[in-house]
């Protein structure tokens, strides 16, 4: 057997479940098997999705979100913090070689 390989009697699992399924309107739900997936698509075809982005729904935080938690520290400032340390460390390394 080499090292990657599983033992035998785990050759039957399957890396697919547990998994998440979503919906436009419900929470998500767990799905455990081949057959619990095969209910919601056989009784709900189109309802439920693999991912939230399906429905448009996006679970990232947008642009205001983040200008709140990092209180309005913007690229704008973030690269003028960049461009200021960049110049920093180049006046430095021209003051060494000076000396």
């Amino acid at each position: 057997m080499s090292k990657y390989q599983l033992p035998q009697e785990f050759e039957s699992l399957s890396t697919e479940f547990p998994k998440f399924k979503y919906h436009k309107t419900h929470d998500a739900v767990m799905i455990n098997n081949h057959d619990e997936e095969q209910f919601l698509h056989d009784n709900f075809p189109d309802e439920w999705k693999d991912t939230p982005a399906a429905f448009g729904i996006i679970t990232a935080p947008g642009p205001d979100q983040v200008m709140q938690r990092t209180h309005g520290f913007s690229f704008a400032t973030l690269k003028e913090k960049t461009i200021n340390s960049q110049k920093a460390i180049a006046a430095a390394n021209v003051e060494k070689r000076a000396k």
